[in-house]
């Protein structure tokens, strides 16, 4: 049995989507539980708490860049 891999993908890397209508670590959990296998010998909690924490991260530096650009008045 073949898996057919859908045709385009929407990647959103700082959870601005999952945020926006839910809570992206619940999201997160069920995606890594999905794909426990590929993701072995790290437990899915491990994976998906680690795109969450990358995700904040981002989000962060991102607001970040905003304040400095508004302040310097690039």
């Amino acid at each position: 049995m073949t898996t057919e891999l859908p045709r385009a993908m929407l990647i959103d890397m700082d959870d601005t989507i999952l945020s926006a209508y839910g809570r992206p670590e619940i999201a997160w959990n069920n995606v890594a539980a999905e794909f426990a296998g590929e993701f072995a010998p790290l437990l899915p909690q491990q994976v998906a708490a680690t795109i969450v924490d990358a995700g904040r991260i981002l989000h962060i530096l991102q607001l970040k860049i905003v304040v400095w650009c508004t302040v310097s008045g690039e």
